[in-house]
């Protein structure tokens, strides 16, 4: 309706028509919903990567830690689906609210791993990893 309403004032009305109705302003949340929820998380998702790139150092651990982050906001995704919930705004900001945290534990383990340095007796690279692994996640 609020795009036929547009389309209306383009066409016939004078130029800078404005056409208001009190619905409006609702619909209009959801008209843009979907391209400002994907832009916001592309954009932080982008930002992410600069920082746990420029934190890390490592692009191989920056692509594991950028891939872990999406995947819980495709998780989200899934849930909001399948709980029958409905992408509204609370859950737009709540799913770029999720990125932050999923970077807070996803880069301090990560972090933890590079730093961690594995004592004498672990022998074989499988060994000092599993360790470093072991003291990350703790």
């Amino acid at each position: 309706m609020v795009d036929d309403m547009l389309r209306l004032t383009d066409a016939h009305g004078p130029n800078l028509t404005i056409v208001n109705n009190r619905e409006f302003v609702d619909i209009e949340q959801y008209r843009v919903f979907e391209n400002e929820l994907v832009e916001g998380v592309l954009l932080s998702l982008l930002a992410i990567g600069l920082v746990v790139a420029f934190i890390t150092v490592n692009l191989h651990l920056s692509v594991m830690i950028l891939f872990s982050i999406a995947l819980v906001d495709y998780y989200l995704v899934a849930l909001v689906y399948f709980w029958g919930m409905t992408m509204n705004m609370f859950t737009g900001v709540a799913m770029v609210l999720s990125l932050g945290i999923a970077v807070d534990y996803s880069t301090h383990i990560a972090h933890t791993f590079l730093l961690t340095q594995a004592p004498a007796d672990c022998k074989t690279n499988r060994e000092k990893r599993y360790y470093k692994a072991v003291k990350a996640m703790s």
